[in-house]
């Protein structure tokens, strides 16, 4: 009996690595009518592919079990989002590697997150991908100004002759 239960262990095993590697864990985990915990449901955003997060976004939810079907859904939503971000931002695997695997381990090393709700795991990722969000917009914003500052003249100093000497404007009109 060992070496029969030992190679159903083994094939579960393949099996689980092979879909969390892919993306696919919390379906793989569904298919044997188990409970996905809720870090299983961050593994597609963290790991899967351009085109599974796409499928994600447009599919409607397959039926996985009746508490499936609300994380289905709130995986779906954050699909979009992460999407949308990695489109605006760079590429996905940067946005995956920097922010979604890190989360997806913090919740899974995380004892409180087990009996967490679709919402309070939606509320969690947005809280992530916000605050990459705003280092990407800041980093945009540092490029910007760098590249304004290489470009434009010079900023005259307070009291020097701010205006070409053909301008028609009085010198205190520039500062105001």
């Amino acid at each position: 009996m060992w070496p029969l239960e030992h190679s159903s262990q083994s094939r579960t095993l393949v099996a689980d690595s092979e879909a969390f590697l892919l993306g696919h864990l919390a379906e793989e985990i569904g298919r044997r009518q188990e409970r996905v915990p809720v870090w299983a449901w961050t593994n597609l955003l963290a790991h899967g592919s351009e085109e599974d997060l796409h499928a994600e976004r447009q599919a409607p939810p397959i039926r996985l079990s009746a508490s499936g079907d609300r994380w289905r859904a709130a995986r779906s939503y954050l699909a979009e989002e992460v999407f949308d971000l990695a489109e605006r931002y760079g590429p996905l695997t940067e946005l995956q590697h920097k922010v979604l695997v890190p989360l997806e381990l913090e919740l899974a090393s995380s004892a409180g997150v087990d009996w967490w709700g679709p919402g309070q795991w939606v509320n969690a990722v947005r809280e992530r991908l916000a605050e990459y969000r705003l280092l990407c917009e800041r980093e945009e914003l540092r490029s910007h100004l760098s590249l304004a500052r290489e470009t434009s003249s010079p900023v005259p100093a307070p009291g020097s002759s701010a205006r070409p000497s053909n301008s028609p404007l009085p010198h205190r009109a520039v500062w105001r």
